[in-house]
């Protein structure tokens, strides 16, 4: 998928001077538009003609395509990190990964140590993630789905309280 901030500027670089707007077309994603699926609002003020679909794919290089989708394939994989970080921390009643670590500078023992394992296990995580989102970008490795990711990353493993 190619949001329109990524084709705005590929657009921009086939057309430079040109004035457009995207437009979705019905049961696209908010914020997600496939090539087949979006509409340019082409302004008069042109003087070129709109470039058609083909002409877009044409211009688009398989680079360009691939990091295009990479760049957004790691935008929604990093989100769903965050949000995997702050479940885990909330499968323990606490907020969010940010509210989970204060904890690690406090009196109380279980929840310093839950906090303290917590942060070793996110650091683990986002050392995990960052690495993969520079093989995914380099195209070293297949863009994985969500889900996919998500089990891949290192798991935690939570004190016992004896």
């Amino acid at each position: 998928m190619i949001t329109l901030d990524n084709l705005y500027y590929a657009l921009n670089g086939l057309v430079s001077n040109a004035k457009f707007s995207f437009r979705p077309i019905e049961n696209a994603m908010p914020g997600e538009i496939p090539l087949a699926n979006w509409s340019v609002d082409w302004s008069t003020e042109n003087t070129v003609p709109c470039p058609t679909e083909l002409e877009v794919d044409a211009y688009l290089t398989d680079d360009m395509k691939h990091r295009i989708e990479a760049n957004e394939a790691i935008s929604s994989l990093n989100l769903a990190t965050q949000n995997h970080l702050d479940n885990t921390a909330k499968s323990k009643d606490y907020d969010d990964s940010v509210s989970i670590a204060t904890y690690v500078a406090g009196k109380n023992v279980k929840w310093k140590d839950e906090a303290q394992t917590f942060i070793d296990w996110r650091d683990d995580v986002l050392a995990y993630a960052y690495a993969q989102y520079d093989l995914i970008q380099s195209g070293s490795v297949p863009i994985p789905t969500i889900q996919e990711f998500i089990e891949s990353l290192p798991k935690i493993t939570w004190p016992t309280q004896g």
